[in-house]
């Protein structure tokens, strides 16, 4: 016993340690103010993007969206100017119980054989903080488009130690009414304002 707690003592002390010389090795920028401007495409094996909401007043219920696709022009010398274009698959709603994400593709709900994407198209970014903006734009969802505003922080930039490749990482947030967009299913025992949960790193 005394054996397998020094065994683990140790393998936590030497994660520690990699993990200290990975950021000595690894430099990483977190100041938006210094990310280069340019075209920056999601990177689909590093993106999150959850939705919750409440359930029946038990508890919140998550579910997320597996397949994303994006594009996020950068404007360094004036951020305003910068913009970013979101596609979700509808049909990738992921709930992890297969009655309800059936019930959810169905047409009462997001009906993902007539409307097979989810688009969000930013119409101006608000710069409210070094590293903090606000993205006001449109979400189009099951046919119906109304104004949807994400909560944007900057986390990071640098060339990925792995891929090699120039990547830029975010996190937002934001919330909206699903009645907006003809989602009436089970009104009003499960709740009708959707948080968004989204993390994303991009590839210049």
């Amino acid at each position: 016993m005394r054996l397998r707690s020094i065994t683990c003592l140790c393998l936590i002390l030497s994660l520690g340690a990699c993990a200290a010389a990975a950021r000595t090795v690894f430099p990483l920028n977190t100041d938006a103010g210094q990310v280069k401007a340019g075209s920056y495409r999601l990177d689909p094996e590093h993106i999150s993007l959850l939705f919750k909401t409440d359930h029946l007043g038990f508890s919140p219920f998550y579910g997320r969206f597996d397949r994303v696709d994006a594009v996020l022009n950068l404007d360094d010398e004036n951020p305003a100017n910068s913009d970013i274009a979101v596609t979700v698959l509808a049909d990738s709603i992921n709930t992890r119980v297969e009655s309800l994400d059936a019930r959810l593709k169905a047409p009462s709900m997001f009906d993902v054989a007539r409307y097979p994407e989810i688009r969000f198209t930013s119409t101006g970014i608000e710069r409210t903080g070094d590293n903090e903006a606000i993205i006001h734009g449109t979400l189009l969802m099951a046919g119906k488009t109304a104004p949807l505003d994400l909560q944007a922080r900057f986390v990071g930039s640098g060339t990925n130690p792995l891929s090699r490749k120039k990547t830029v990482g975010f996190e937002a947030s934001g919330r909206l009414k699903r009645s907006d967009y003809g989602l009436n299913d089970w009104l009003p025992l499960v709740g009708d304002e959707v948080e968004l949960i989204i993390s994303a790193e991009f590839v210049r």
